[in-house]
């Protein structure tokens, strides 16, 4: 329970017993999360009753009826009556309340069900959906496309447009948990093929790209997946070269198979096509970009970085990285989990750089963003669900600064 969420319930109310004095209640919502209701003695029976239905809910009302008080006493605040006055304290649990969907999702009776709710109930499901699928029958497998295509196709904004030239049958992903798991594994090659198109790149016999902060279970949890959707679909390409940089990418941790799993299809290798990765592991940007191992990069992608939070175990590092990356003079593609994330690290890039960027890309929603709903544990208050790579923008150095 947040901090908020344990102040006094600032519900103060009035009502006239037979005497016509004037009384008052106080209610709290205690560290517990049940209320503590404080009323003067003088309200009793049908009074008291009356009283709560008015100002507590239907929910407390109804509770407060068979409930005795477990306290009497003098209460002084100078806003609830005077020492003088007796009150009584009740304690009361609050009923929960469900969403009537099948989310299931539970709200304190203080605090119902609100507009807010529904822009997230359908997403809440299918995270439920997701993980109960996944308790009983373990993770989706989904099999990547094996098509080679003979031209550049241009992506569009409708991700269904590349799933229909590269499945032949695409009605397998209209369930719901399916196609978020398929999403899952497509968003970041084709983000990255889309974001390229899209500001300009033009995709020559070698492509090398860096993906900065780099997760072994996002990026590279399946190798392959750079070869069926991006290398297949970058006609010319004969030489991809990825590169993949952090200070939390741990080699150790890479499974065997991963690696095993690299060499590209029969149809690739008659065409002299080939697809390289290198982990530069435990260590940052700026000091990647500083070390003999650099190789500079046509595309430099940060996939879901929050720029706008702090760094590695506490230490602000973003600002050196942000740097060391628009110094490459290669364009910058930034992707984020909430549309608020997005333009917080836009932010954050135009203080570190003194506004020195061109915007090639403005915000926006990207549409081959990931449809598997996470719980956003950073910033639930506002976002309560993310999706990874929600939400992009690209951006490169000012032109007439850039080192050459």
């Amino acid at each position: 329970m947040d901090e908020k969420s344990m102040n006094p319930i600032k519900r103060p109310i009035t009502t006239s017993s037979s005497d016509n004095n004037t009384n008052q209640m106080k209610a709290l919502l205690t560290k517990d999360g049940t209320i503590k209701i404080i009323l003067p003695s003088t309200l009793t029976g049908n009074l008291q009753r009356n009283f709560f239905s008015k100002d507590v809910t239907d929910a407390v009302s109804s509770r407060i009826q068979n409930e005795k008080p477990f306290i009497k006493g003098y209460v002084s605040n100078e806003n609830f009556g005077s020492s003088d006055d007796q009150y009584s304290e009740y304690k009361i649990t609050p009923r929960q309340i469900f969403c009537a969907s099948i989310c299931q999702i539970s709200f304190c009776s203080l605090h119902p069900l609100n507009d807010s709710h529904k822009l997230i109930c359908n997403s809440y499901a299918l995270f439920k959906r997701i993980v109960l699928h996944e308790k009983s029958y373990g993770k989706i497998n989904i099999a990547l496309p094996q098509k080679v295509l003979k031209k550049i196709p241009i992506l569009t904004d409708n991700v269904q447009d590349i799933m229909q030239l590269l499945y032949k049958n695409v009605t397998a992903f209209e369930d719901e948990c399916i196609n978020a798991a398929l999403m899952q594994i497509v968003t970041a090659p084709l983000t990255t093929f889309y974001s390229i198109q899209k500001v300009g790149i033009e995709f020559s016999e070698r492509l090398i790209i860096h993906f900065v902060g780099a997760e072994l279970k996002f990026e590279a949890d399946r190798l392959e997946k750079w070869e069926s959707l991006f290398l297949h679909l970058a006609h010319g390409v004969t030489d991809l070269q990825i590169m993949f940089i952090g200070s939390e990418l741990n080699f150790e941790n890479l499974p065997v198979e991963i690696i095993s799993r690299t060499r590209v299809c029969k149809i690739c290798r008659q065409n002299c096509c080939g697809i390289r990765f290198d982990f530069q592991c435990k260590k940052f940007y700026h000091d990647y970009c500083e070390s003999s191992a650099f190789v500079k990069p046509d595309f430099v992608c940060f996939f879901n970085p929050a720029l706008h939070r702090s760094g590695f175990c506490g230490f602000d590092t973003w600002p050196m990285t942000i740097e060391a990356a628009l110094k490459t003079g290669s364009p910058l593609l930034v992707t984020s989990t909430t549309e608020n994330e997005c333009y917080l690290d836009l932010d954050r890039i135009k203080k570190v750089t003194n506004n020195d960027v061109e915007i090639l890309i403005p915000p926006l929603k990207n549409p081959y963003a990931s449809t598997r709903p996470e719980r956003n544990f950073a910033s639930d208050d506002e976002d309560p669900i993310m999706f990874k790579n929600n939400y992009l923008f690209a951006i490169a150095k000012t032109h007439d600064l850039i080192d050459l």
